[in-house]
């Protein structure tokens, strides 16, 4: 009896929702929201910049359930994570007005993670490979 009593013990707590747990992306990048309008997006192993948007568009459509045509902005360039203690993280947004970001203008670049760069969830997604 016991050991169905442990059983059923262990078994509640594996159902339990675990909070505080990142969003793992398909690239492996963890993403952490950092309030009600920015998420960040994590990475200790020295990821390029596709990757970085690659994981934001994963987060973006499948937990905030975006669309395709919705644009992913540069909230906050890359520097240390404020939601983990993991190395380096970009912070993202889905709400420029909310997350105060101002849209940059067109022919900025990709690798370097300008406050207001955005793209769509499509072309990001496009990076994940």
């Amino acid at each position: 009896m016991r050991c169905v009593t442990q059983i059923v013990l262990a078994l509640t707590i594996v159902a339990i929702p675990q909070s505080g747990h990142a969003f793992r992306a398909s690239n492996g990048l963890t993403v952490d929201p950092v309030n009600d309008a920015v998420f960040e997006v994590n990475d200790w192993r020295g990821a390029r910049a596709p990757a970085y948007w690659c994981a934001a568009a994963n987060y973006a459509k499948r937990e905030l359930k975006a669309g395709w045509k919705d644009r992913l902005f540069i909230a906050r360039t890359m520097g240390r994570s404020e939601t983990s203690n993991r190395g380096n993280a970009v912070q993202f947004t889905i709400d420029p007005v909310a997350a105060g970001v101002t849209a940059a203008g067109p022919g900025r670049s990709m690798e370097s993670f300008v406050v207001g760069d955005n793209m769509t969830l499509q072309q990001a997604n496009s990076y994940c490979r």
